[in-house]
Parts: structure tokens; C-alpha cells; sequence
């Protein structure tokens, strides 16, 4: 074995151990041979391929970069090196870990080649491919570009929201100022501007303790905010007194909210100004004491009046007369329930309404409201029928607001039901619940006045010439009474087939 022989042994015996794929090209661009990298990563076998154009192998090198550098080295002794080559994979080598026919194009791995001319003596030049695997590179290039990507449409989400909420808070007609835990402004929105009188350049910076009376300084305002998280203030409303630039003092409802930004603990204040509706409660409230004082009094002594003399106190009245004498009865009988009914529900929507709690046997109580309302069911014709289910069931109420509330559902009842037709209230208990029915068979709600069935003077027939009676308060009021007594209140209809009203109540605890 002479020394070249020697040197070519060697020579193979180290390109076997890199790990990069190498392939060595004779002056005529046909193999020679390559090393093992190249066998593991290959479908082919290099004893089969020996002396065969490298083209005619790898298919895909033909008219390809690859082919042209192989003839720079070869020819004019140019290096090459194609790095950008990324999207295509040129030599058809794979990944050995992943190797499946079926599976091939997924598993071909990214590849960077260096070309250049190998000369020996004064033989023609050799061509050396060397081939590196950048498969992982590729890979983590790929994902760079996607986190990029990911990222870009991240913060273009941001600032679309951004800019939305942005959008928001400067259209909004309340006031909204954003703040941190000791109370200092971060944001001050135009209507925020308007109400108090200050710029957001001068409020940034300073604290909301200037603009809300309750707030009188920073230890203030989060031992302030420390109280209201525990009384469960922070996202409700609460009425208080706000200071305009001018100093003037004016009635607000305020709404404070947390917003959580990881560790940052910011809050949002919307504030409107209850001006107009501060105004328009007192003049609610002095038309009530005016009806209560000046109309009530001496309505029902004009009802007293008129009352005795239907009653006979004068005898020889001339029948026209005494017709007229009942018609204004009536009429003073309708404007007293209409002047109770309105001072009734302004205690119970303000909370002045006084109860008093004491448990009741039911059937009593509904076999007493029965009783009470069946001379107005009369006047109809109409009767009342109790259909006791279950024995035996006491409540805990005010008597006297559970019949208020009875008097409405059964005198409504009667006044809807057909001629000659029965009312039927029936006693049952569901879910420690007890349930009183109030079905009657008369023309049922129609579908459009459901929905404000519960409002305040509402009837179904609003025209001058109803046929029926009443001020349009009894629901409204049996309501707010009901939940006031722990209870809740219902109904179903069907427009000509009738109503039922149902009254659910807990049962009273022995």
C-alpha cells in the first residue's frame, strides 16, 4: 500500500466520523464517494450510486444553484457556500430519527451547503460538498417569526382596544375618572371635564379627594376604599356630594370599581350628577304631603258626609237627588283608594313602610280576605272558591299588608272575571315554599302589557272609556310589599281564557 493509498484511507476514515454530510465529485460532476452522515440521512446506497451523475441521484439538483457552484468549483476553483436555502431542500436527505417512506416530505430536513475544488498533484480537480443539517435553526427561525407575528397582532389587538376603550370613555355622557389606591388620577375623561369645571391636564397627578366630599385626604380615601371593599360598596352605587372648580357642592351618585392589572391595583369612578332628579324627589315628595294633608283630610270627611246621607240620615230625599248624592260617593270612595294607594307606594319604594311580622295561620288569613271582598265580587257576580290542597300552613307576615295585597289580586280577579263565573284560590306548598293561587276565567292579559304589568298606573285598557276601574297601582304595590315580606309574585295568562297571580311565601319556622 503505497503513502497516497494511505492518505485516501485516512481521509475517509475521518469524513465518516463528521457529523455533516460530505460528498466527494470527480472533474466530471459524478460520484466518488460520501460518507455515512449521508447514508443514514439517504435512501440511497453508495455502492449503487458510484460513479453516477450527482444529478441523475438527487433529482432535485438539476438547473438548481447547486449544479452551477459544483461548475464554478470545478471549472474556475469558486467556493460557494448556499445558506439561503431554507424553503427548499435541494439534496432529498432526511431526518434518520423520523424515517417513513410514507411520511418522507415531512421528515426532510433544512439544509445549508458549502461547495468547493479539492486538486491533488496534477490530477483534475474534485469537487467537496460538504452538507449541514439546520433543521433546528430553520425551526427556531420559524418560531421567532411566529412569536413576531403573534406579537404584532397582540399589540395591534391592544391598541384596537385600546383606542375602542379610549373611544369610549370620551363619548361616555357620565363622568369617568380612573385613579390608583391612594387616590392620585391617571385618567379624566371630557365629561369628567365638563361636570367639575378642571381640565385632564390639571387633574393628572391630583388627588380625587378634591372632587368627592367623602374623600378629605389620601390616608383618607384608602382607609375609604379599605371600607368599602369590606361592606361591599366597590361596584355598586352610592349617592354623596361632589365639589365643582368653583367650589359649589352638588348631589352625585358614584360608582367605583376595581381594575386589576397583575400587581397594579387601579379604580374607575363613574360619576352623574342627580341634580335634576334631587330636584324632581322633593317636588314628588311636597305633592305627596300636599295630597296627604291637604286632600286627604277633608276628602274623607266629605266621604263621611255623603255616606250618611246614602245611608238615610235625611229622610225624604228626592230620588234624583240621592242618585246624585251616590254618585259622588262613589266618586270619594275612588279618590280616597286612589290617594291611599299613592301614599302607599311611596313609603314602600322609599323604605318608610313599617311592618309588623307575626305568624299566621294561611287559611285564616286568605278565608278572611275572602270574606272582605265579597260584597266587591258580588257587584259582578262573581264567587269565590278556596281550594285548600295542604292543612295546616302558617306564614310569618303583616296581617295587614298580606290583605292589602289579597284585596288587590282578588278584587283585580272579580273585576276581570266573566258574569257568573267563579275565582279559585288555592293553598298549596312546593320547595318550603307555600303557594296561594288566584285563578280567575275571565279575558286574560294581553301579550303587549306584560312585560309592564308591574309598573306604576298601568292597565291594560288605558282609554278614556275603560270599562273598568282602579288607579292602575294594586300590582305595584302587592309587589314591593310582598318582597318586603320575604315573598315573590307572579303570573301566567292567556288572553281569553284568564289569569292566575301567584304569591309564594316562606313557611313560618316553628
Amino acid at each position: 500500500m503505497n503513502s497516497k493509498t494511505l492518505t485516501i484511507e485516512c481521509y475517509w476514515n475521518l469524513v465518516n466520523n463528521i457529523n455533516s454530510g460530505i460528498i466527494v465529485l470527480n472533474s466530471e460532476k459524478k460520484i466518488l464517494h460520501w460518507n455515512q452522515w449521508i447514508q443514514d440521512h439517504s435512501q440511497f446506497e453508495l455502492k449503487h450510486c458510484k460513479n453516477q451523475l450527482l444529478s441523475d441521484i438527487f433529482t432535485d439538483l438539476k438547473n438548481s444553484r447547486i449544479d452551477d457552484a459544483i461548475d464554478n468549483a470545478l471549472e474556475l476553483g469558486l467556493p460557494s457556500l448556499i445558506s439561503n436555502i431554507f424553503s427548499r431542500t435541494p439534496f432529498e436527505l432526511y431526518n434518520p430519527n423520523r424515517f417513513d417512506i410514507d411520511q418522507l416530505d415531512s421528515n426532510r430536513i433544512q439544509q445549508t451547503v458549502n461547495i468547493s475544488q479539492i486538486k491533488i498533484e496534477d490530477e483534475k480537480p474534485y469537487c467537496l460538498i460538504q452538507i449541514n443539517d439546520v433543521t433546528a435553526s430553520f425551526e427556531r427561525e420559524k418560531n421567532l417569526e411566529q412569536q413576531v407575528k403573534e406579537r404584532k397582532e397582540i399589540e395591534g389587538s391592544l391598541l384596537k382596544i385600546e383606542t375602542r376603550q379610549r373611544a369610549i370613555m370620551q363619548t361616555m355622557i357620565d363622568a369617568l375618572i380612573i385613579f390608583d389606591s391612594n387616590g392620585f388620577i391617571d385618567s379624566f375623561n371630557p365629561a369628567a371635564e365638563k361636570l367639575f369645571g378642571y381640565s385632564e391636564s390639571d387633574m393628572m397627578g391630583e388627588n380625587i379627594a378634591f372632587l368627592i366630599e367623602e374623600f378629605s385626604g389620601v390616608n383618607e380615601l384608602r382607609e375609604s376604599i379599605e371600607l368599602m371593599f369590606e361592606l361591599g360598596i366597590i361596584g355598586k352605587t352610592k349617592e354623596c356630594e361632589a365639589i365643582k372648580r368653583n367650589g359649589l357642592r352638588f348631589p352625585v351618585d358614584l360608582s367605583i370599581s376595581e381594575i386589576a392589572l397583575g400587581e397594579e391595583k387601579l379604580f374607575s369612578a363613574v360619576i352623574r350628577d342627580i341634580t335634576d332628579r334631587k330636584q324632581i324627589d322633593k317636588i314628588k315628595k311636597d305633592f305627596i304631603a300636599t295630597v296627604s294633608h291637604e286632600l286627604r283630610t277633608p276628602l274623607t270627611s266629605i266621604r263621611g258626609s255623603l255616606g250618611l246621607l246614602c245611608g238615610g240620615l235625611i229622610e225624604d230625599i228626592p230620588k234624583k237627588a240621592l242618585n246624585l248624592i251616590q254618585v259622588a260617593n262613589n266618586n270619594s270612595e275612588r279618590l280616597i283608594f286612589l290617594i291611599n294607594d299613592i301614599l302607599d307606594i311611596e313609603k314602600a319604594t322609599s323604605g318608610q313602610m313599617t311592618f309588623e311580622f307575626k305568624q299566621f295561620n294561611l287559611k285564616n288569613l286568605v278565608e278572611q280576605s275572602i270574606a272582605n271582598n265579597e260584597s266587591y265580587a258580588s257587584q259582578y257576580n262573581v264567587t269565590f272558591q278556596l281550594i285548600e290542597k295542604v292543612n295546616n300552613l302558617s306564614v310569618d307576615v303583616d296581617e295587614h299588608r298580606f290583605q292589602q295585597i289579597m284585596s288587590n289580586l282578588l278584587s283585580n280577579a272579580a273585576k276581570f272575571s266573566i258574569a257568573e263565573s267563579s275565582v279559585d284560590i288555592t293553598i298549596n306548598y312546593h320547595n318550603d315554599l307555600v303557594e296561594i293561587d288566584v285563578t280567575d276565567y275571565g279575558q286574560g292579559i294581553p301579550d303587549e302589557f306584560k312585560e309592564s304589568i308591574w309598573n306604576k298606573f298601568t292597565q291594560a285598557d288605558t282609554s278614556t272609556t275603560r270599562k273598568k276601574g282602579g288607579t292602575g297601582l294594586g300590582l305595584a304595590i302587592s309587589k314591593t310589599l310582598i318582597e318586603a315580606m320575604h315573598g315573590k309574585i307572579s303570573f301566567t295568562s292567556k288572553e281569553g281564557e284568564g289569569s292566575t297571580f301567584q304569591l309564594r311565601l316562606p313557611l313560618a319556622k316553628k
